[in-house]
């Protein structure tokens, strides 16, 4: 065999095993069963949770500087019934990792509900993120409510947000892993939703299996800024 010869065929296998440890790789990034879970409850998480500025935050003098601005607020009587609101656009991260369980998750989850045993969570750490395969494109097509996009789809730098423009400020969510008891019929997850750096909410999810359905047991608020 010639020199050439050996380098194709050393380069071959190379390539060979390049291709299935990348493509393991990438099949372990997915996380199955935290995948399921989450997307079974994130329409409810979204419902329960976020504020639509678009609704809450009443025209404002700047509003009506010019006739064009009065005009786009004007409304025939009535006309109110006939206006449809699009989609709330929201943000939702398609990662997750391990929260670190602390003392306050505990009594929170103690005082809110003691007859259940929060015992598997005590050994959990927080660990680096791990993919999840969040059915974007399913959650659009069922619901008229919200559109969720993914980080990636999703251009800060472009959107009039926070200060120019509070009514399309954009709701961004960030979900954990979920931590299962035992049976795998329960278990606990901490979510965060910020409009910005300096403005967010978070919650503790208390999560649970009925006839193979995921459900949301119980939302408990964990901190706000």
């Amino acid at each position: 065999m010639t020199k050439l010869n050996t380098i194709a065929t050393c380069s071959f296998y190379l390539i060979l095993l390049l291709s299935i440890f990348f493509g393991c790789s990438k099949t372990k990034e997915i996380e199955p069963f935290d995948s399921k879970i989450i997307n079974s409850i994130i329409f409810d998480v979204i419902d329960k949770t976020i504020d639509d500025f678009r609704i809450k935050i009443l025209p404002s003098p700047k509003d009506f500087l010019t006739k064009a601005d009065r005009d786009s607020l004007y409304r025939e009587r009535d006309s109110l019934q006939k206006l449809e609101i699009l989609p709330l656009k929201v943000v939702v991260e398609d990662t997750v990792s391990y929260f670190e369980v602390t003392d306050v998750i505990l009594n929170k989850l103690n005082l809110n509900d003691s007859n259940k045993n929060f015992n598997f969570l005590k050994k959990t750490k927080k660990s680096k993120k791990q993919k999840i395969d969040i059915d974007y494109e399913n959650f659009n097509k069922l619901n008229s409510k919200y559109k969720i996009i993914s980080f990636e789809d999703f251009d800060e730098k472009k959107a009039v947000i926070y200060k120019n423009e509070p009514r399309v400020i954009v709701g961004k969510y960030a979900f954990s892993k979920v931590i299962l008891n035992k049976n795998k019929d329960f278990g606990v997850l901490v979510v965060r939703l910020s409009y910005n750096s300096k403005f967010g909410s978070s919650y503790i999810l208390q999560v649970k299996k009925i006839n193979k359905i995921w459900i949301i047991e119980k939302i408990i608020p964990y901190g706000i800024s």
